[in-house]
């Protein structure tokens, strides 16, 4: 198995050319927006292919992009696209956002080869798996210490030519406040269920109104503080199982917990939701910078580029609605490097 390490240096030359052809983008926009108007003409709105998510200023960050590209691959579930993956090792490792892997993994690699995977460790507090492929040839990612400034624009780059999103740092790296998992329901005070919302983690496993919930993950709990008391214990995206009474019947079931913010949708939600879906998981991380990337929360688990074309991260979740948690490199390394050891450990037995 072999891993590659940090470049903290990148051909000035290429970051020239970037830095002159964003000028030459952004320059002309707005001198046309300043000068080509009449004096008293009608303010028209930009067209979407230059805002901030546009294609037209996406495509000017190509250039960086283009070596990271090759250290990243799509992680698909049953053929759906579920994440982004971040290559850590030229044998076949790769590293993802864990609560995003249910079901049978395939990753497609730069070229469009696809590979089944297995996830061989994960590490809970960050969100973060490492899967195995079996491959070799690949392009670990370039790993820089250097933490980004807040008011640093970052890449996050995909599949495409183009970053699947560029934004600017926000927040300097700091705790993320845990978050409390949900079922998606409402109790009476001995655990019956009296309301169930749609979409949420019991809607998907079955659970009607009526139900009695006797058991969550091994432990029996009698009455509705019992329950909460142990739900409490883990994270959204954890799936546990119940043992529920309905009438005479006692049946047990797998359910997935969500974000409180987004399985009981209050307006606060609404709103962080406007820009579109959230991450199951987005809180709970010991360390992540902020920044206002829109990313979708299949985009998250891949890497995170400066403008030097150097990775400065791993994207872990899309919290809100110009809010991106990015886990920097001086988390992301003893992660995995603990990952690593934990395959090492299980192969060797």
């Amino acid at each position: 198995m072999t891993t590659q390490h940090s470049t903290e240096k990148t051909p000035m030359a290429r970051v020239g050319r970037f830095h002159h052809r964003l000028r030459r983008f952004i320059v002309p926009a707005f001198a046309l927006a300043v000068f080509a108007l009449p004096l008293h003409a009608t303010a028209q709105p930009l067209a979407p292919d230059v805002y901030k998510g546009g294609d037209r200023l996406l495509a000017a960050f190509r250039p960086v992009a283009a070596d990271v590209r090759t250290s990243t691959v799509r992680i698909l579930l049953d053929g759906e696209p579920v994440a982004l993956g971040t290559v850590v090792s030229e044998d076949g490792y790769i590293l993802t956002k864990a609560t995003q892997l249910r079901g049978d993994i395939t990753v497609r690699l730069p070229k469009g080869v696809e590979k089944d995977a297995k996830t061989v460790a994960v590490h809970g507090p960050s969100d973060l798996a490492l899967l195995k492929i079996d491959a070799t040839g690949l392009t670990p990612a370039e790993w820089t210490e250097a933490e980004p400034e807040v008011g640093s624009w970052l890449l996050s780059v995909g599949e495409g030519r183009s970053p699947v999103g560029v934004g600017v740092v926000s927040v300097a790296a700091r705790r993320i406040a845990p978050q409390r998992g949900v079922l998606g329901i409402e109790l009476e005070i001995d655990s019956t269920i009296k309301t169930v919302f749609p979409g949420s983690g019991a809607a998907e496993a079955g659970l009607q109104v009526g139900d009695v919930i006797t058991a969550i993950a091994g432990e029996s709990v009698d009455g509705r503080d019992a329950l909460m008391g142990r739900l409490r214990r883990f994270r959204p995206g954890d799936t546990l199982p119940l043992i529920y009474r309905r009438g005479e019947k006692e049946q047990e079931v797998n359910a997935t917990l969500g974000n409180e913010l987004t399985t009981m949708i209050d307006r606060q939600a609404r709103q962080n939701m406007m820009a579109g879906p959230l991450s199951v998981r987005s809180g709970g991380f010991d360390r992540a910078l902020q920044h206002d990337t829109v990313l979708r929360p299949e985009d998250c688990g891949g890497p995170v580029a400066d403008l030097s074309g150097r990775v400065v991260g791993v994207n872990i979740a899309r919290a809100g609605r110009v809010e991106t948690y990015t886990l920097p490199t001086s988390a992301v390394r003893p992660i995995l490097s603990k990952l690593m050891a934990q395959d090492q450990r299980t192969a060797n037995r």
